[in-house]
């Protein structure tokens, strides 16, 4: 029988696969997907039988995905060598007489060996060459219709099918390039050379200018000018730095402040208990002869006199440390963890004090 002289034969050949050919169904598969495979390969039979093989092959090629049965392998085969796509069909015959051989159907691999014979001298091929000083950049890549074509497939004509394939290339800094080239439907052997890549375009830098002045150049002068009128104003403007360090010694003061008012209440509770216990010592000051007695009185006096001056000293440092806080330059508010406040207390018969010990 004649390989490939006619819609007729090659229809024949495929209701002849289809007589034969067992649709084996993969393991996995599930039955849902092996009866939509059944059927999308009987609907495609009769369309090849009719010389539709246009629509008759995508639905083998879906039937196949869905149940990967080498009758539906070989019928595939067949329906794209009568599209006309004979690199396509070339490469399926050649996986059919693998799987025929491995499963022992001598017939099979017959029939597709037939088909392969036939199509090799009529293959059309399309060979990809690159400039010698891009085969080197960083990045190069070069695809043939979205597909990559490796460095060991350039310079090497590989069969494809009729028709227009798209050729790409692309490097880190350079231009894409792409060309599209038209293939013959028989035995038409071309070659795409991809050129010498131009470089890209810088990108703009993020630091540079936004934009260009809208009219006119500006004189020297006039820039010089300007440059001088915006420095004062710049020098002006409070740093970020200064609203952020008055902000701490505000919140120092603030806490200072707190602190103080804090060991001004101790104070005075300290200087109520002992003049509580002086007047148990000696109900009668006047006539008191009590040394113990004259002792709490006067630590009771330090007492409270400590407490009247931490109160006050609290009550200004409170509020010097809103003012401060609050009067800052606009900036970013410094953490309160990083302030570090130590208050040290000191008392004597003589009165009493505060040490405030303060870091930022």
């Amino acid at each position: 029988m004649p390989i490939g002289v006619g819609r007729a034969c090659v229809a024949g050949a495929v209701l002849a696969v289809g007589a034969s050919a067992a649709h084996t169904a993969v393991a996995q598969t599930h039955a849902g997907d092996a009866a939509m495979a059944e059927t999308l390969f009987n609907d495609a039979k009769r369309r090849m039988a009719a010389g539709d093989f246009a629509s008759a092959c995508p639905k083998l090629a879906e039937s196949y995905r869905l149940d990967a049965g080498s009758g539906t392998l070989t019928a595939l085969a067949v329906c794209h060598e009568g599209l006309g796509k004979t690199a396509s069909a070339w490469t399926e015959f050649i996986e059919v007489v693998s799987e025929a051989r491995q499963a022992g159907r001598a017939d099979r691999e017959k029939f597709a060996q037939q088909h392969i014979d036939a199509l090799e001298p009529k293959l059309s091929k399309l060979t990809i060459t690159v400039d010698p000083a891009d085969a080197r950049l960083a990045g190069i890549e070069v695809r043939r219709d979205g597909t990559v074509i490796g460095q060991a497939g350039w310079g090497t004509a590989a069969p494809v099918d009729p028709g227009a394939h798209t050729v790409e290339a692309k490097a880190e800094g350079k231009k894409p390039w792409s060309t599209t080239v038209t293939i013959g439907p028989s035995r038409d052997l071309q070659t795409v050379a991809v050129p010498s890549l131009d470089d890209a375009p810088p990108s703009p830098s993020a630091d540079g200018p936004s934009s260009a002045p809208s009219m006119g150049a500006t004189s020297s002068n006039d820039n010089a000018a300007t440059s001088d009128a915006a420095t004062p104003a710049a020098a002006e403007q409070p740093s970020p730095s200064a609203g952020g360090t008055q902000r701490t010694i505000g919140l120092v003061v603030g806490v200072a402040g707190i602190a103080a008012a804090g060991l001004g209440t101790y104070f005075g509770l300290q200087a109520i208990s002992q003049t509580h216990q002086a007047n148990d010592l000696c109900p009668v000051p006047s006539s008191c002869n009590s040394m113990d007695a004259v002792s709490k009185n006067d630590s009771a006096k330090s007492s409270a006199l400590a407490a009247d001056i931490l109160f006050g000293g609290a009550l200004a440092a409170v509020g010097a440390g809103a003012i401060l806080y609050w009067t800052a330059p606009s900036g970013a508010a410094p953490s309160a963890s990083t302030a570090a406040l130590r208050v040290v207390p000191a008392a004597s018969a003589r009165g009493a004090s505060v040490v405030l010990d303060a870091t930022w």
